[in-house]
């Protein structure tokens, strides 16, 4: 865990009950839920929480419609959504699912609708929209933005475009604006480039400055002025314990923050400020 509104080095929390890597999590100002996942070719389909107040190892919260992994999650201040993933053992492997917990009642998540993103999108939200962005479908990177009204039930919609098709960023917001960062770009590797969009209006995303280097497989947690942006895998395949941050109301490049305790890709993360929250 760290602080986001001090600079610093990431400091121990606890223990998942699960080892799980490309898992996904969002968060209300109390509880941080985490859930699916893959681990040693053996896909999940738990969901499990912490209190973010206090320090300590997860419980089991309940699970999934469907076991999968590299899917991306947002939420509002009491639901949370688990959006796409991805599992070989049905068909199709991407599924374009949407699943949605109430955060402050344990129980196993229901159907929400469909969407068109599958494979490794990432989100973001405000109190009242879910944006999810990017991703791998059959057919290659995907430039998408769709988006979801958190509180009613549906199919996902379509917002924009990145500025280019990734999978693998990392995605955050503050009430207004959301920020993708990072992530596989294609043939020229991993990128640096951090897009944002405003929640509220549907548009493509903009080119708002660089992370300190181009890697996929991060992580990215918010509160309404900073978002941090740690971990992933750079374009040599080396895992890396960078700590970004950026200043969400001004554009330019990422700043260093501090360090992860261990190098580390293919992670999820969440807090106790982001946009879906509305205030902080």
């Amino acid at each position: 865990f760290i602080q986001i509104s001090t600079l610093g080095n990431a400091l121990r929390f606890g223990d998942l009950i699960s080892s799980s890597r490309i898992t996904q999590g969002f968060a209300s100002d109390v509880r941080g839920i985490h859930g699916g996942g893959t681990n040693n070719n053996s896909n999940s389909n738990h969901i499990e929480y912490v209190t973010m107040a206090s320090s300590g190892n997860s419980i089991d919260f309940g699970d999934l419609t469907e076991q999968g992994y590299a899917r991306a999650g947002a939420s509002s201040s009491t639901r949370g959504l688990f959006f796409g993933g991805y599992n070989p053992s049905l068909s199709p492997k991407h599924r374009p699912l949407l699943d949605y917990i109430e955060i402050a009642t344990l129980g196993d998540a229901l159907d929400f609708g469909d969407s068109y993103l599958a494979y490794d999108p990432q989100g973001c939200s405000s109190p009242t929209r879910a944006i999810f962005s990017g991703g791998q479908s059959p057919s290659g990177n995907e430039s998408k933005i769709e988006f979801v009204t958190i509180a009613s039930k549906g199919n996902s919609m379509s917002f924009g475009n990145l500025v280019q098709g990734v999978y693998g960023a990392a995605s955050a917001s503050n009430p207004t604006r959301g920020i993708v960062a990072g992530g596989y770009y294609g043939p020229a590797g991993n990128t640096a480039h951090i897009n944002s969009l405003t929640i509220a209006s549907e548009g493509n995303a903009v080119y708002f400055g660089d992370l300190s280097l181009a890697r996929r497989s991060t992580s990215a947690v918010s509160n309404s002025n900073r978002v941090c942006i740690a971990g992933g895998i750079d374009n040599s395949s080396n895992k890396v314990n960078i700590i970004d941050f950026i200043t969400i109301s001004s554009t330019g490049n990422a700043q260093d923050f501090g360090e992860l305790g261990l190098a580390r890709e293919q992670m999820s993360g969440f807090s106790d400020s982001h946009g879906g929250l509305g205030g902080f």
